[in-house]
């Protein structure tokens, strides 16, 4: 049961940062809240052209009670650790329950919102 929340929570939060400038999701207390975002433009850290370390990811978070605080966002290549890619990710550990929200700000093309 736990993991069919986790999972429809994390399909929630791919969904909501597709169609919203500002996002949000329920996230299940004391876990991590993992964002996939899609830049315009593939990256290759090995060759380095374009250098995906060169941009600045940043999760302007806001948790229930109204918190607000940064989250730095991370090259994750495919998706899946590799070196070449188009995908950024931000990693939010929640430690309230209740709906999160955050907008994404980045110098990476089609990074914002």
């Amino acid at each position: 049961m736990a993991k069919r929340v986790l999972w429809t929570v994390f399909l929630a939060v791919v969904f909501a940062l597709v169609g919203a400038a500002a996002s949000s999701a329920a996230t299940p207390c004391y876990g991590t809240a993992e964002v996939s975002l899609t830049s315009t433009t593939s990256y290759s850290a090995t060759s380095g052209t374009p250098n995906p370390f060169d941009f600045d990811v940043i999760a302007q978070v806001t948790s229930p009670s109204g918190r607000k605080f940064s989250v730095r966002g991370f090259f994750d290549g495919n998706g899946y650790g590799g070196s070449s890619g188009n995908i950024f990710k931000v990693r939010i550990y929640t430690d309230e329950t209740g709906t999160w929200r955050w907008t994404i700000s980045s110098n990476a093309p089609g990074l914002n919102g």
